[in-house]
């Protein structure tokens, strides 16, 4: 049957091709007086189920995911680490000075480079264990909280791939982190440790470190910005956008198809218009999001028959008003025609380009059935794609929707609560199953919702992490520049000019991350967008809000260190050392 899939099994060094190739016998053997019977063809489309999760095809397969969106969560993961580590490194680079007159002390007492480097890696393996521990009871406390934000299942590793990871983890990180610090004291010698100038010398380089981790992390934290920005215009551009019908103040109530029969649906309808808050009353076998029916056909082109299947959706006379779908051109289906029952058909713009009819396509037919009107742009499936092709037909089942729209001035409260009270004047005993239909709509993107969240998460963290890098490297700027601020002071410099004296570097620093962020965001938000059929601009005020946010970060972030290096008593600024 065309309407349920089939799964092979092969067997080992089996190729599909060896199947699908030699579909045609079976085709005619088993489906070709179907395929006849509804004019259609059928084609096998073999997908390896492992692939199936990120396929587009098999529409009734659910949940989908988005390989797009799982790259993207993966470099996040990357962009974490990776400033997280450049962070504590330049904090071991910036321990250094400090521990610069001990090293050289031990290194004029006889220690050799294997007991320094020893002690690098085990002031590493310490502070990276105990961020394991914090980090993995932040992993558990997290899972609830995660499943509460988004609609992201987390599903909890086992003990022993957690136990897995932080040993690969706490090993890989504490060598490299404390292979850098180790290559800069390496190469001096104790007395060279012990020098002041040596010490002054060694914190230029650290210093130069320092804010080449800035860059690198406030370039990082500046795309995740810009992505988190994008995704929420181009959200909101979705939710916004015009799909051809009023999705505003309509009421979809499900109809149960073991309860509802035309005659029972019909009184219900009539019932909930003399609501004075109702406006209008239709049915519709479907909502919008929803897997909807299909039609195959086939018609004439250039003296050929071609085979054709389009989306099928059974509504009212009254549907197409109450949604306020606009007529490209044809009419809406008249109570008053007799034959609009069975052998008419309404169909929208995509149709029209998919089956190639040129206008006028009104009074047109297929098979027998007769086009009565063209719908402007009317689209049930998300922006994700193209709108799909779409055919309307009187429905006589009442199986699906009732869609109330409600009057734009009605108390929403006492509206609901009045459908309630007819609902359950007709089935007493059946849920009151409602739902508004921009809600509906909304749902669509509810996983693009739940990422976004996500992504906005992380940038925080990220941003954290860098603000943090940034205050280290403005405290060793200040160090550094203790005796020319207290010689500035001592010479009648202001509290004002020592600051932006020592707030100028960061703002170049925030600058180039800003330059260097530019290219890669926008590359990397224009492959995003190729997603959506439907998308908004990179506008230039994303990018702009970007910087501007990051610069006031930075800025508030480095004052407080600048100020009260600028307020300290000159006095004890020169005799610093």
């Amino acid at each position: 049957m065309p309407t349920c899939y089939v799964f092979v099994l092969l067997q080992p060094h089996a190729k599909i091709e060896d199947i699908t190739d030699n579909f045609q016998p079976f085709y005619d053997k088993y489906m070709a007086t179907f395929g006849k019977a509804i004019n259609a063809k059928f084609k096998p489309v073999a997908i390896p189920l492992k692939d199936l999760h990120f396929s587009r095809n098999m529409s009734y397969d659910y949940p989908k995911g988005s390989r797009t969106y799982a790259y993207i969560f993966i470099v996040i993961a990357f962009f974490v680490l990776l400033t997280a580590f450049i962070n504590y490194t330049n904090l071991l680079v910036s321990h250094n000075f400090v521990q610069a007159k001990s090293i050289g002390i031990r290194k004029i007492n006889g220690a050799g480079q294997w007991g320094i480097y020893l002690q690098f890696l085990m002031n590493s393996v310490f502070v990276l264990a105990v961020a394991l521990v914090f980090g993995g009871l932040l992993y558990w406390i997290s899972l609830p909280v995660f499943a509460e934000v988004s609609i992201i299942h987390a599903v909890p590793l086992s003990l022993s791939m957690i136990i897995g990871l932080s040993v690969l983890l706490l090993v890989a990180l504490a060598v490299l982190a404390s292979f850098i610090p180790y290559l800069n004291q390496a190469k001096k010698t104790g007395l060279k440790l012990l020098v002041s100038r040596e010490s002054v010398n060694a914190n230029k380089g650290q210093l130069s470190f320092g804010r080449i981790s800035t860059v690198v992390q406030f370039s990082l934290s500046i795309i995740l910005l810009i992505a988190a920005l994008t995704i929420t215009k181009q959200l909101n551009f979705l939710t916004k956008s015009n799909m051809g019908f009023d999705q505003e103040n309509v009421v979809l109530l499900k109809l149960n198809k073991t309860i509802c029969n035309p005659q029972a649906v019909a009184s219900l309808k009539q019932e909930m218009e003399r609501n004075p808050f109702v406006e209008s009353v239709a049915f519709s076998a479907h909502s919008p999001g929803e897997v909807l029916g299909s039609l195959h056909f086939e018609i004439d082109r250039d003296g050929k028959k071609v085979s054709k299947i389009v989306n099928s959706m059974g509504i009212d006379y009254d549907y197409i008003p109450l949604m306020k779908m606009e007529l490209a051109e044809g009419r809406n289906f008249d109570v008053s025609r007799a034959d609009d029952n069975f052998k008419s058909v309404i169909i929208n713009e995509a149709a029209v380009d998919f089956c190639g009819f040129t206008p006028p396509v009104a009074g047109k037919q297929i098979e027998g059935i007769t086009i009565v009107g063209v719908l402007k742009d009317v689209c049930f499936n998300s922006l994700h794609n193209q709108t799909e092709p779409l055919l309307f037909f009187l429905d006589a089942q009442k199986v699906g929707y009732l869609n109330v729209r409600l009057k734009a001035n009605a108390n929403l409260t006492t509206a609901v609560q009045g459908l309630q009270q007819v609902w359950k004047s007709f089935y007493k005993d059946e849920p009151f199953d409602m739902q508004f239909l921009d809600s509906r709509v909304k749902m669509l993107y509810n996983d693009d919702y739940a990422k976004s969240k996500l992504i906005k998460v992380f940038t925080f963290v990220i941003f954290l992490i860098s603000l943090m890098g940034l205050f280290n490297v403005a405290v060793m700027q200040t160090r550094q520049k203790t005796k020319e601020i207290g010689i500035r002071k001592v010479n009648g410099a202001r509290v004002s000019e020592v600051m932006n004296m020592l707030n100028r570097s960061f703002l170049i620093w925030v600058s180039i991350s800003f330059v260097i962020a530019i290219p890669i965001s926008w590359y990397a938000m224009h492959r995003w967008l190729e997603n959506f059929a439907y998308k908004t601009e990179l506008s230039w005020w994303i990018f702009a809000l970007a910087g501007v946010a990051a610069f006031v970060i930075a800025l508030l972030t480095v004052s407080w260190q600048s100020w009260k290096a600028a307020t300290r008593n000159p006095v004890e600024a020169l005799r610093y050392e």
